[in-house]
């Protein structure tokens, strides 16, 4: 019976149409949005030098360095930063100069959308003030992400061609299953929360198609 309800529920036009519509509004909400580069902040508290350098090392960086003087510009550690970093990785840097204004460096490049480990300040001869590095944005790395992205990009070209294959699949989760049967085989039963649930559990399963 189970197998004849979901055939009935997913054979709906009007169900199809809900189904495409929480498709569209999860690969907009959420998968487009988890295209997010990581962002580290450099900059010397506790003081105010007027001479000396530190040392950045780890995270993209790799087993290199690269020496921040105290004075230090944007596009000048935005330059000394990516000479370091490994093919195709870029940094963009923003704000400074130190020592008053920390300098944000955001990895992009084939460093884009994904977390990195977080670089190291250290080696000070800053004659004031403590170096350090923190994170002000995380990169994403979800699962599969340039796969959940590849597949986004075709849903929002061609809706359509998801809404039944993915009508299919939604009703198979057993949460919606039991909205439908309780509710006396009537769609109304199955929430709009419902379906939003099966769209997100259920899109990973799509990728590659």
């Amino acid at each position: 019976m189970a197998l004849v309800d979901q055939n009935t529920l997913s054979a709906q036009d009007a169900f199809q149409v809900r189904v495409m519509m929480a498709l569209l509004n999860y690969v907009q909400g959420t998968v487009l949005a988890e295209t997010t580069n990581e962002v580290q902040a450099v900059s010397i508290g506790g003081g105010t030098p007027a001479s000396g350098a530190f040392v950045l090392s780890g995270g993209p960086l790799l087993a290199n360095q690269v020496t921040v003087a105290f004075n230090d510009t944007a596009p000048g550690l935005q330059a000394k930063i990516t000479a370091q970093l490994a093919e195709g990785a870029t940094c963009q840097c923003l704000g400074g100069p130190l020592p008053g204004t920390p300098i944000s460096a955001t990895f992009t490049g084939t460093l884009a959308d994904l977390p990195q480990v977080l670089m190291a300040a250290s080696g000070s001869t800053l004659n004031a003030g403590t170096p350090a590095v923190t994170r002000t944005t995380a990169g994403v790395g979800a699962f599969r992400h340039a796969e959940r992205l590849n597949l986004g990009s075709r849903v929002l070209e061609s809706p359509e061609k998801y809404k039944v294959r993915f009508a299919q699949a939604v009703t198979t989760d057993a949460a919606v299953m039991a909205a439908f049967a309780g509710g006396g085989n009537q769609q109304a039963a199955v929430t709009d929360a419902h379906i939003a649930t099966a769209v997100a559990a259920v899109y990973n399963s799509f990728l590659g198609a």
